[in-house]
């Protein structure tokens, strides 16, 4: 009996190849899978940022169209607000030719003080509409100045 080591058999030499090729082969593809996972994660992050930057762009219009609609309102109130007080001052310039009527528009965070004032020079109040932030106070014999007074608010 000598001690020789024992033939592989061709077959057997042959599995162990191919398995090792095999094995190779599968993590030549992990390793690729891996690399796709990664860049997957890549465009999920891109996506999840493009998606932040659309939400914010949404909200940025959304805030430009309420502004246009506030700014929209305004006008509309300040048109009434003209219109009110040209009405006005027609209907006191016909009445006016028989007393000293006067016709004060008062704007402003003072507003309310100011009439306050005023109201203690007023010797008879005939109208007074408040259209925020104006208040139009229409009075006989008023005394501090021109029949238009006309403050603007601060800022």
């Amino acid at each position: 009996m000598s001690n020789s080591p024992p033939e592989e058999d061709p077959d057997e030499l042959n599995l162990k190849e191919i398995l090792l090729d095999v094995k190779t082969s599968l993590k030549a593809v992990t390793g690729k899978l891996d690399l796709l996972t990664a860049r997957l994660d890549q465009i999920k992050q891109r996506v999840d940022t493009n998606k932040t930057m659309l939400d914010n762009l949404e909200t940025w219009i959304s805030d430009i169209d309420d502004q246009q609609t506030a700014s929209k309102e305004q006008l509309l109130k300040k048109d009434r607000i003209l219109d009110i007080i040209k009405a006005k001052h027609k209907d006191l310039e016909a009445r006016s030719r028989h007393s000293n009527l006067r016709i004060a528009v008062v704007t402003g965070s003072t507003a309310i003080s100011k009439i306050e004032d005023y109201a203690e020079n007023l010797l008879h109040c005939l109208f007074v509409e408040h259209l925020s932030p104006v208040f139009i106070v229409e009075c006989a014999h008023f005394s501090l100045g021109p029949a238009l007074l006309l403050e603007r608010p601060p800022g």
